[in-house]
């Protein structure tokens, strides 16, 4: 597997990922995380803008995206408070948001966590506690829990921290 920064081409493909990771959640009893208005197509631009938005293709030359996700700078607002525990370090951090794969079951979730893992020294992540699948790939890949904070939509989410 391959991962690159995302193209402007990507954006619609990008989108169709959004979907079918919303339909996984419904279908593995997550429909706390991601609904119909989140994430869309006008996040994925948002990121794409930041130079945040990347995408996972079979290899370098492969135009078909099968997985994506946004990885940007800290500090991220929603990271400011944390309850009941604390972040390993305050130092600067990048942050995962909007991971979304075509196919479970391929490792492409754990293809990824292990690039940035291999790529960044301190990463920072939050999924809902109902999202086991992500949480399972968190902790697989070296991910330490950390605490509570509140997601965008102002629900609890399980924090994650990870440094090399």
């Amino acid at each position: 597997m391959h991962i690159r920064r995302a193209a402007a081409k990507a954006l619609s493909a990008v989108a169709d990922l959004y979907d079918t990771g919303r339909q996984t959640m419904y279908q593995q009893n997550n429909t706390f995380q991601w609904n119909e208005n989140y994430p869309l197509l006008e996040d994925a631009v948002a990121d794409y803008e930041r130079c945040g938005l990347f995408v996972v293709a079979e290899d370098e030359t492969s135009e078909e995206i099968i997985g994506c996700f946004s990885l940007l700078p800290g500090p991220d607002e929603a990271y400011v408070n944390i309850a009941e525990g604390a972040w390993i370090n305050s130092l600067d951090y990048v942050v995962i948001h909007r991971v979304a794969v075509k196919y479970t079951g391929h490792g492409i979730a754990s293809f990824i966590f292990n690039w940035i893992c291999e790529n960044y020294s301190n990463v920072r992540a939050d999924t809902h506690e109902a999202n086991v699948a992500m949480t399972t790939t968190l902790t697989h890949a070296g991910f330490v829990y950390c605490g509570k904070v509140v997601g965008h939509d102002k629900t609890p989410r399980d924090a994650f921290h990870f440094v090399a």
